[in-house]
């Protein structure tokens, strides 16, 4: 390992499509073999950093995150003194900025002026950045661990919204939270983009949010449809929470006619959203009017991680011990049984949208 030196505590900060996001980076020597770890400043979480090379001031390493979402990194930085510039990128998502400052100067730490060997993950945790030396804080808001906004769209926020993310966070699994924060996402850049009327922001985030509790064993009943459990769960909750009738009865609309596109779509904003960001997710029905770095954006802030089949597999579990999943999906007809009329294959349509998981 020649050239710069690249121990050290490093406070980054990467731009991201969801916003700029601080981590700090620490990095020892030994043996003349460069070791690291990297953490989270605002949940003290750890994790190491893998393949790290030095090459003259050229510096890759790769590591995961788990938060705000599960991802593998990578990062190539060029680091000049006690400045670290470049790019990480996550698999096929768009790269991002990363910009660093060195935490205790090499030129300071020489002289005395502070500890040369730098903090390893022995030492305890780093001493995150301070406004002056280091990143700006995460645009994410606080309490919930959501980026402020995503492709241009506002997450919503207010005592009830953060009740009732830490209930879907609680009750869906990782892959159905984050295909509900999509369905919010995408429905509300297509709602913009067809028409453009105002809407309830937070009531259609409440809806999207609770739109799959109908998928959860535990409020199923044996004779009404999926959408309709869910939507009787929501409102259950909601109407608990204080949440005024008549708007607990939009969010009932809203996820009692989310599949049921001839309908939703001739209704009020709030509950059309719903059925146009669950069906661009679902079904991959509005993916190519989205507007351009839209759709990478919202993977880039709520990966799939395999929605496709988890979704396949809830819907078998449906089929095959709920009754009432029989009657109203048009895939389930006998060929044959109407002259002429071929049922679309509702697996088949979403195992084909474009989307990769």
């Amino acid at each position: 390992m020649t050239g710069v030196a690249a121990e050290g505590t490093w406070n980054l900060t990467l731009h991201t499509p969801i916003g700029r996001l601080a981590a700090v980076v620490v990095l020892s020597s030994d043996d003349g073999v460069l070791r690291g770890v990297a953490r989270d400043p605002g949940s003290d979480e750890e994790v190491p950093l893998r393949d790290i090379v030095l090459d003259g001031g050229r510096l890759t390493w790769a590591q995961t995150i788990t938060k705000p979402m599960w991802l593998r990194l990578t990062f190539d930085v060029t680091i000049s003194g006690d400045e670290m510039t470049g790019r990480s990128k996550a698999g096929r998502l768009p790269g991002s900025k990363v910009v660093g400052r060195r935490a205790v100067p090499v030129v300071a730490a020489a002289a005395g002026a502070g500890p040369s060997t730098p903090a390893t993950p022995e030492a305890g945790p780093a001493t995150a950045a301070t406004p002056e030396a280091g990143p700006a804080t995460a645009a994410t808001a606080p309490g919930i661990g959501l980026p402020e906004e995503v492709a241009g769209v506002r997450i919503p926020r207010s005592d009830l919204v953060d009740e009732t993310l830490s209930f879907a966070r609680a009750s869906l699994s990782e892959v159905l939270f984050h295909h509900v924060m999509r369905t919010f996402l995408f429905g509300s850049i297509l709602h913009r983009e067809e028409t453009g009327t105002d809407y309830d922001d937070e009531l259609t985030f409440l809806a999207c949010l609770l739109h799959d509790l109908g998928v959860l064993r535990q409020y199923w009943t044996p004779e009404q449809r999926f959408e309709v459990d869910g939507a009787d769960a929501a409102g259950s909750f909601l109407a608990a929470r204080g949440l005024a009738a008549e708007k607990v009865d939009i969010v009932w609309d809203a996820i009692a006619l989310h599949t049921v596109f001839g309908i939703a779509l001739r209704k009020r904003p709030e509950i059309a959203i719903v059925s146009l960001g669950s069906g661009l997710d679902f079904a991959g029905i509005g993916y190519d009017i989205m507007p351009a770095g839209s759709i990478d954006a919202i993977l880039s802030a709520f990966p799939r991680l395999g929605f496709k089949e988890e979704a396949r597999a809830n819907m078998i579990d449906m089929y095959t011990t709920k009754p009432a999943m029989h009657l109203h999906f048009p895939s389930l007809f006998q060929p044959g049984r109407v002259p002429g009329y071929q049922p679309p294959a509702l697996v088949e349509m979403m195992l084909s949208t474009p989307f990769a998981t």
